[in-house]
């Protein structure tokens, strides 16, 4: 069985328009809170739905912090949310 530990954490955005901005990873949205909404985001940036091909800051849609941003970080995202927080 797979599980995964998320860590909310307030970093620096590195790769984004302003370096020294603090973001939540995997809050994708930049509002400052981890939910379905980042994962919609990740899909729209992913897939480039509705033209979507940026996110704001993107160490804040690498949710798993393997410096991509792929499906992993949905899945990983989803699993935190739907697996409950400690």
């Amino acid at each position: 069985m797979l599980s995964a530990i998320f860590v909310v954490s307030v970093v620096f955005c590195a790769g984004g328009p302003d370096p020294d901005e603090k973001f939540i990873r995997g809050d994708a949205n930049m509002n400052q809170g981890v939910n379905i909404a980042d994962v919609i985001v990740i899909c729209h940036y992913i897939m480039a739905w509705s033209g979507h091909n940026e996110v704001m800051c993107p160490d804040s849609a690498d949710a798993d912090n393997d410096g991509f941003i792929t499906f992993l970080d949905i899945w990983y995202l989803i699993n935190f949310l739907f697996n409950g927080r400690e």
